[in-house]
């Protein structure tokens, strides 16, 4: 019996190591994420506009607000919606903007780097330069300047905000499938020890 509880002991340490470390590596290697601009297949010709998306993912325990800007486009003009966005504590955010090609742009292939810019949300105040922002770069957002209405691509995005699952969320699942697996382990343990006693005393199976 002893035995049995000390692999219980060791079963249940080793999963509270695992759900810390967990907890730690989305923590602190990477609270915000951003998603690729959407659609990726735009190709507009001059004096056309076009909405696009993206999505800033967070997985840190408390808001943040969020800046943002596509750097490369030049000469397209780029407008959001917003010029910042609040992210809820492990939530998802969706950006909205529009891109619009200028009369007399060179037909050709343009793309832009997404930056994200985040800091701790603190309420009535802006970000200041006193926090410790958390900068985020890399998705390309890519525009084609056509010349015929044949070659042009505009495709209408979804613009009702869809619920995205919460990170804290998934965290917490993972927190409860330990726990499932860690009580079934107990509940097999145990009948295995009832199961290996009442075999090893069949005497007293024969008097009962």
């Amino acid at each position: 019996m002893r035995v049995n509880n000390m692999n219980w002991k060791k079963f249940m340490k080793n999963s509270f190591v695992l759900v810390m470390m967990i907890l730690i590596s989305i923590q602190t290697v990477q609270s915000i994420g951003i998603t690729r601009p959407i659609p990726y297949d735009l190709a507009l010709m001059r004096g056309d506009s076009a909405r696009f998306s993206f999505q800033i993912q967070s997985t840190s325990t408390d808001k943040t607000s969020c800046t943002y800007l596509i750097d490369g486009l030049q000469p397209l003009e780029i407008k959001f919606d917003k010029d910042k966005m609040i992210v809820d504590a492990g939530g998802v955010a969706d950006v909205f903007g529009t891109v619009t090609v200028p009369q007399g742009v060179p037909i050709g292939q343009y793309s832009g780097s997404l930056t994200v810019r985040c800091a701790p949300f603190v309420e009535g105040e802006d970000i200041s330069g006193s926090v410790v922002y958390q900068s985020i770069s890399g998705p390309t957002f890519s525009v084609k300047v056509v010349e015929t209405e044949e070659e042009k691509s505009i495709r209408e995005i979804q613009e009702i905000k869809q619920p995205g699952i919460s990170y804290l969320a998934i965290i917490t699942i993972i927190i409860v499938v330990i726990v499932l697996m860690s009580g079934v382990y107990y509940w097999f343990s145990k009948r295995k020890k009832i199961n290996k006693m009442d075999s090893s005393n069949p005497s007293s199976n024969s008097f009962s």
